[in-house]
């Protein structure tokens, strides 16, 4: 009896592992999107297994694998990803449809990492539209610490950071883009 049962777990999971790399080897031929050569469970990351190879190294092999095509499927092991090569597709993806790509994976999460969690390319929906609101006003900041500091002038530290404060509060909080570096006189700030 025990002998039958494991027969039929044995038969059940080798099954279950075809059909799993089935639909992985199927799955861009079934959307008739156009892809590189694949490894069940690998995907087509088999070329990062060769010794002194880099990302950059796969990501061009798979985008060179298909000349004339306008995107690219492939595996990252399980993971199915499309690669865009047309430049008017991209400009489709990354204005019109914005709202339907806006996240990307997520490699490092923010409660694990504080540091890298943090950091605007592994952010998601509203936290990467915060952050990368802060960032525009941040590099306003910097932008205008370099102009005061260049020319010798002395300039009042604690106005500059109040300043940019306040830009980061409007933009995000309020969705009002500022500049209180260089109009000193703006009714947002003045306000507040």
């Amino acid at each position: 009896m025990e002998s039958w049962l494991w027969t039929c777990l044995l038969v059940a999971s080798f099954t279950y592992i075809i059909l799993k790399a089935y639909k992985q080897l199927t799955y861009f031929s079934k959307l008739d999107i156009p892809n590189s050569w694949e490894v069940p469970f690998i995907g087509s990351t088999t070329y990062l297994f060769v010794p002194k190879r880099h990302i950059n190294e796969w990501i061009k092999f798979i985008y060179n694998s298909h000349a004339d095509a306008k995107y690219i499927g492939a595996h990252g092991f399980s993971t199915p990803s499309v690669f865009i090569k047309d430049l008017d597709l991209v400009k489709t993806v990354l204005i019109k449809n914005f709202d339907h790509f806006a996240d990307r994976k997520q490699f490092v999460d923010e409660d694990v990492d504080p540091l890298f969690g943090q950091n605007l390319n592994f952010l998601n929906g509203d936290r990467w539209k915060e952050v990368r609101l802060m960032d525009n006003c941040a590099e306003k900041f910097v932008a205008q610490l370099c102009t005061k500091y260049t020319d010798g002038t002395e300039s009042d530290f604690k106005d500059m950071v109040g300043r940019y404060t306040n830009d980061v509060i409007a933009s995000c909080a309020f969705g009002i883009e500022l500049d209180s570096m260089k109009d000193a006189d703006n009714e947002f700030y003045k306000q507040a």
